[in-house]
């Protein structure tokens, strides 16, 4: 037997021992995890209990909101006892930390992430339990839709995620996913159903972390053996604006990502051979993605930030330094050749 079908046939046994008890209607746990999120957490509430599949409860953990964010969530606990739940946050500061202490604390089959600025379409959790028993997965992750501060979409942004999402190949092989993952994942949160039990068996977030913790949780949960599948579906709307911590926080965020990174790859060996690679792919994209905002101070942070780590060479720096000198000249060919990348994509899909 070779070793791909070996690995097959083992992510399928540990599948069937995991939802053989709850084929026809698993329970599933929403959480919700908010910190002052007044201005857009009652849309985030209103699309869980709009959701067509009803075997499902929301538990929203706060993280000592100073705003109105805690008069919003009781008022649905009060007007939904038996559906909205509210789990008094214990330990450290942080989503992570909040997520972990709700799924430790619930009896649900599977479970599912919300962020308090964001919104899903009614038929996400529906279409993603039937993912996961047509598939066998022990995770389904879906496209999304980019939406700003107004809530309105993004659409070049949103096409270009979703483009790249589907050609991410989700093997069985535990060690290819894995490094897949490690390079490039395509996972978001908020669109994620996952079995609580592969959850906690993999160890959950890293709470220590505060930036790249759902990533090193989904290479960590692909490393110990869990088969997942992408839903080419929208299911989830992803709210940008000047208040999310990824922006908010980018150096402080990179740099605990650079610490996830090096931690995994210690973890499981057969990564190291992928860290020399992530780290000039993250430098690079981070560098774009600073330009793209016209963000020069963030640019030199992340140029300082990496040398002072000593995770790139030199040339890095200078090929970064004349991308931000050209910009005017670079973004146009930048967004040339990912919109015949986009259509390479999309023609490989139409006719595979």
């Amino acid at each position: 037997m070779n070793r791909d079908l070996f690995d097959l046939l083992t992510i399928k046994l540990k599948w069937h021992r995991t939802m053989k008890h709850y084929l026809s209607n698993p329970s599933v746990g929403v959480v919700l995890a908010c910190y002052n999120g007044e201005a857009w957490i009652d849309e985030a509430i209103k699309s869980v209990l709009s959701q067509t599949y009803k075997f499902l409860k929301l538990y929203i953990v706060d993280d000592g909101s100073s705003d109105n964010t805690v008069s919003i969530i009781n008022y649905y606990a009060a007007n939904y006892p038996e559906r909205v739940l509210i789990i008094p946050k214990i330990g450290i500061k942080g989503a992570p930390s909040s997520r972990v202490e709700a799924v430790s604390n619930i009896d649900d089959d599977l479970v599912a992430f919300i962020d308090q600025d964001d919104i899903w379409l009614n038929d996400k959790i529906e279409a993603q339990v039937a993912h996961m028993r047509r598939e066998k997965i022990s995770l389904s992750f879906t496209d999304i839709e980019i939406i700003d501060h107004e809530g309105k979409i993004q659409a070049e942004s949103s096409r270009r995620e979703n483009i790249k999402r589907s050609s991410f190949f989700c093997s069985a092989n535990t060690e290819e996913l894995t490094r897949n993952l490690f390079i490039y994942c395509p996972i978001r949160i908020g669109t994620v159903l996952m079995t609580k039990k592969s959850f906690l068996d993999s160890g959950g977030f890293d709470v220590s972390l505060f930036g790249g913790e759902d990533w090193e949780f989904w290479v960590r949960h692909a490393a110990f053996g869990n088969f997942i599948g992408h839903l080419p579906k929208i299911t989830a709307l992803r709210r940008i604006h000047s208040k999310n911590t990824s922006y908010k926080y980018r150096i402080e965020r990179l740099n605990n990502w650079l610490k996830a990174a090096l931690q995994v790859s210690q973890r499981f060996h057969y990564l190291k051979k992928d860290l020399n690679s992530f780290y000039r792919l993250t430098f690079y994209r981070t560098i774009i993605s600073c330009l793209k905002k016209n963000d020069h101070d963030g640019k030199n942070n992340v140029i300082r930030l990496f040398k002072a780590k000593k995770i790139i060479f030199s040339i890095d720096v200078l090929l970064a330094n004349f991308i931000s000198m050209f910009w005017t000249v670079v973004f146009p060919v930048f967004q040339i050749l990912t919109k015949v990348k986009d259509k390479r994509f999309l023609l490989f899909w139409k006719f595979k």
